[in-house]
C-alpha cells in the first residue's frame, strides 16, 4: 500500500487523513472505446419488398463519458449520414480543421436495383460501417461529441436535425 501526503498534521506526530491518498491499486485501466457493427438485418414492407437494412452496435468502453461500459443499439446507414454531418458541422463550429472518416458509398447496382440487399454489399458495407464508427469514436476532438453518444447509447435517439 502506497501513501501520498502528510500522515502527520502540522503540530507533530498526530495523524491526519485529510491529505493522505492511498492507491491500493497502482495499476490504472487505460480508457478505450471499442464498437462491432454487427447482425445486419432487413426489413420488408408489407408486401415483402425490402425496404432498409439495420446493423447492431455493440460498444465497449472506459470513457467516463458514457453512463456503462457496455450498451447496444440498432441503427441504418442514413443514420450513420447524419453522424458524419452532425460531427463534421461540430468541427466545423469550433474551428477544427480535422478530418472525419468517410462513410462507405453507394454502387450503381445499389442505388438502381436491389444490390444493396445482396449479402456481399450488406457484409462490406458492415466492414466499413465498424471501421468509419471506431475511426470518430477515437478521433481526437469528436469523440467528446455529445451526439455521438447519444448515437452510441439511446435507441430512441433520432438521427435528424
Amino acid at each position: 500500500r502506497r501513501v501520498r501526503g502528510s500522515e502527520k498534521g502540522e503540530k507533530g506526530g498526530e495523524n491526519k487523513k485529510k491529505n493522505r491518498r492511498v492507491d491500493d491499486d497502482p495499476y490504472q485501466v487505460p480508457e478505450y472505446i471499442t464498437i462491432s457493427v454487427l447482425d445486419p438485418v432487413t426489413h420488408k414492407d408489407p408486401t415483402g419488398k425490402n425496404i432498409h437494412t439495420d446493423y447492431k452496435l455493440v460498444t465497449q468502453t472506459t470513457f467516463p463519458q458514457y453512463s456503462s461500459k457496455e450498451f447496444s443499439v440498432r441503427r441504418r446507414h442514413s443514420d450513420f449520414v447524419w453522424l458524419r454531418k452532425h460531427i463534421r458541422e461540430k468541427l466545423d463550429e469550433k474551428g477544427k480543421r480535422l478530418t472525419i472518416a468517410e462513410l462507405p458509398g453507394h454502387t450503381l447496382k445499389s442505388v438502381f436495383g436491389q444490390g444493396r440487399f445482396e449479402p456481399e454489399f450488406i457484409e462490406d458495407r458492415r466492414k466499413k460501417l465498424e471501421e468509419f464508427i471506431n475511426s470518430v469514436a477515437n478521433h481526437p476532438w469528436a469523440r467528446f461529441e455529445e451526439g455521438l453518444h447519444k448515437f452510441l447509447e439511446k435507441q430512441d435517439f433520432q438521427c435528424s436535425d
